[in-house]
């Protein structure tokens, strides 16, 4: 069974280096800043997150966890 866990998992990592390769390497520049449109939508949900988690006001709420 670990075998096969193995397998499968080496499977998906090679998709996903396959599909981001291009970004990654520089190869692909639309794909490229794309992905750093993503990263920096994404770094502000992050830091709200964060900031709304350290609150005293949100004691004992999912934010906080």
């Amino acid at each position: 069974p670990i075998q096969i866990y193995r397998n499968g998992l080496d499977g998906l990592m090679k998709a996903l280096v396959a599909f981001f390769l291009p970004a990654i390497a520089g190869t692909d520049p639309v794909q490229r800043l794309h992905g750093i449109a993503f990263l920096s939508d994404f770094s502000v949900l992050i830091t709200i997150t964060l900031i709304e988690g350290i609150r005293s006001g949100n004691n004992f709420t999912p934010a906080k966890l």
